[in-house]
């Protein structure tokens, strides 16, 4: 085994040490160093998620709260067994934002839920949709045994609004091409037809409600509010 000269802190070549002891020492060293960052970036992490859970509570208390634009819509009356609702996103306040780790600075573009259009994902997130709404308005014959009322919080299905799905207009287009003997390549098809789109918009584009008088240009509030079936209405919320 070879062997190399350590000189101590006088000076003195009179030490000799394996240089596999060196390199196990020395790995050994890093593995302990690597444990504890991996220890505190997991530390970091479940209290940033703390956070971000009292954050949620802060948003949702307040969303339960502000009922000051209800009476935006005192004008209209839904007819049918449909609710007036507002969707609720999930908005953290800056200086949250700006501590906490989960967040970061991302440059990735992706689709906004919200109107389809190019968003980072750093803005994104802070615009996130949770299955909840709160009711604005009944209808006349919505279902007496669900007992909904005004101003109470309630959950809708989950894949309604939440996370992407297939977009069928790219499906169709994909299918027309390979009837017409084109190869499977995305290099041919349209593309200005995105492949995914967000569930909001494909579940709930028709029922979004806007004041008769911008239907051709929504307001941030137009594009959370819809005028829904009440069986979409699942269970109450008690924030």
């Amino acid at each position: 085994m070879s062997k190399e000269l350590i000189v101590d802190e006088f000076g003195n070549k009179n030490k000799e040490t394996p240089i596999i002891n060196i390199y196990e020492e020395g790995m050994e060293k890093r593995r302990e160093e690597d444990a504890i960052a991996a220890k505190k970036a997991t530390e970091d992490k479940a209290q940033a998620l703390e956070e971000l859970k009292e954050e949620f509570n802060v948003c949702i208390n307040a969303f339960a709260k502000d009922r000051s634009y209800f009476k935006n819509y005192d004008r209209y009356e839904p007819l049918g067994q449909e609710v007036l609702v507002r969707l609720f996103t999930f908005k953290p306040r800056e200086d949250v934002i700006k501590r906490n780790p989960l967040f970061g600075e991302h440059d990735i573009w992706i689709t906004s839920p919200l109107n389809q259009q190019p968003i980072k994902q750093s803005q994104a997130i802070l615009d996130k949709m949770y299955p909840i709404v709160m009711i604005i308005k009944l209808g006349k014959t919505c279902d007496p045994a669900k007992a909904l009322v005004e101003g109470d919080l309630y959950t809708i299905p989950y894949d309604d609004v939440v996370g992407n799905s297939f977009n069928p207009e790219f499906l169709d287009a994909m299918n027309t091409y390979a009837r017409q003997g084109g190869k499977s390549s995305l290099a041919h098809l349209p593309s200005d037809i995105p492949q995914k789109i967000s569930n909001i918009h494909k579940h709930w584009e028709r029922y979004q409600f806007s004041m008769p008088d911008r239907f051709d240009n929504p307001t941030e509030d137009d594009k959370l509010t819809y005028l829904i079936p009440d069986l979409k209405i699942k269970a109450k919320f008690r924030p």
